[in-house]
């Protein structure tokens, strides 16, 4: 069965996503298979010449690639070019949302989030953490859409305002998945009184 990997970052419904494909009866890993953390294994096996799921390569979808410990901050998606050539034939979704948003719902994440990707981004302030998030997400977003330019196994997915059907209808030669199980998960304090 062909992997499906979610390219966009943390707060862009990856948690109900993940929720979409493992409730409707697939492996799916989000963020972490145990102590596992996705985006740490996945430099830590760029740095070793390794394959860049080795020992976490278990499952079918694989989203929030995003790792916030131990003053270090790290992406996992930016392992996209490896991901389409050691899983030929995989689907790749970039999923996003509004900029404003999710740059609000990524600064009250929980356990004190911003402060820790501060220091571990070694920036100076929270502005600066805002600034390279936003950055940072510009230029991957635009790097990703254009690696998979004419490719058919990828698709945009916007949480604010495409259907889920878009998800699933692009992944229905490997995955049968019931709608009903796509559902707001992990909302972020401040969302939830919107």
């Amino acid at each position: 069965m062909n992997k499906v990997f979610f390219l966009g970052f943390n707060k862009t419904a990856t948690c109900a996503l993940h929720e979409l494909f493992l409730n409707s009866g697939y492996s799916s890993c989000h963020e972490r298979d145990g102590d596992k953390h996705l985006a740490k294994i996945m430099h830590e096996n760029y740095i070793q010449n390794k394959n860049v799921l080795d020992t976490i390569d278990n499952f079918n979808v694989y989203s929030d690639l995003n790792y916030n410990k131990e003053n270090v901050f790290l992406e996992g998606n930016e392992f996209y070019k490896e991901l389409d050539e050691q899983y030929p034939n995989s689907y790749f979704i970039l999923q996003f949302r509004d900029v404003k948003s999710w740059i609000k719902s990524r600064s009250n994440h929980n356990n004190n989030y911003i402060e820790r990707a501060r220091t571990g981004l070694k920036l100076k302030t929270i502005a600066d953490v805002k600034l390279h998030w936003k950055k940072t997400r510009h230029e991957t977003h635009k790097d990703i859409k254009q690696y998979f330019d004419c490719n058919k196994r990828f698709i945009t997915f916007n949480i604010d305002k495409d259907d889920i059907y878009k998800v699933i209808n692009h992944v229905k030669d490997d995955y049968t998945l019931d709608a009903k199980h796509f559902n707001k998960v992990n909302v972020t304090n401040y969302e939830k009184n919107r």
